[in-house]
């Protein structure tokens, strides 16, 4: 092997990068998807995730920037699952 041939542990990460960013979590047994404090570089105007499987449900979601925000839109649904945002309040920069 040389140095710069691609790794199989590679390709995973920019899956790991987007799950960092987007602060997402799924959980099928309680059939959630959690963001948290979603992030998006300014460079970044939309992340779209498609078909994302949860217990035997199915979703679209967009992340969208806007200005110094971030929205969590639901594109489509398929099936029982909940989607949970949080961002953060004026507690947490202001104690």
């Amino acid at each position: 092997p040389v140095a710069c041939s691609p790794r199989a542990w590679a390709s995973g990460s920019v899956f790991l990068l987007l799950q960092g960013l987007l602060g997402v979590t799924v959980n099928g047994l309680e059939k959630t998807v959690s963001f948290d404090y979603p992030y998006l570089p300014s460079y970044v105007r939309e992340v779209v995730v498609r078909n994302l499987v949860v217990g035997d449900a199915c979703l679209d979601v967009a992340v969208r920037r806007q200005e110094e925000d971030v929205t969590v839109v639901l594109l489509r649904k398929k099936g029982d699952v909940e989607i949970v945002v949080r961002k953060p309040s004026s507690a947490d920069y202001f104690g």
